[in-house]
């Protein structure tokens, strides 16, 4: 049962962020290109490797893993947005820009999981990656 209370917490945590970097990066309404949810999801890609890498060097309880990780990050990443914004795009004869959209998501969030995880395996002893 805390397993989950910490889950549920770190998804409160997690959303309420999305919701705020979403109207800070994003006021107006669609076509605007859909900045908020790219720098949630290349964000949220750069900290759940940067977890994952660190848990596996150094260990991390479940608890903390499963509420930062799937509780916070996963309720900050959002991919059901992604998906309608793109979607968005295209309905609005946008297509290049989708297309873009689509492009620099996937991109720039495996750059930013690499990252994150090349940084959390850097917790060795001594701080030195490899």
């Amino acid at each position: 049962m805390k397993l989950f209370a910490g889950v549920a917490a770190g998804g409160a945590i997690g959303a309420v962020a999305r919701y705020g970097i979403g109207l800070w990066l994003n006021p107006g309404q669609m076509p605007a290109f859909p900045l908020g949810t790219l720098a949630a999801n290349v964000l949220g890609c750069f900290l759940l490797g940067a977890l994952l890498s660190y848990a596996s060097v150094r260990g991390m309880p479940p608890f903390w893993k499963e509420t930062v990780g799937t509780g916070m990050i996963g309720s900050f990443t959002t991919f059901s947005a992604f998906g309608m914004e793109t979607f968005g795009l295209l309905r609005s004869g946008y297509a290049a820009l989708a297309l873009l959209y689509a492009a620099l998501s996937v991109a720039l969030g495996y750059a930013a999981a690499r990252a994150g995880m090349t940084i959390g395996r850097s917790a060795r002893k001594g701080g030195r990656s490899r």
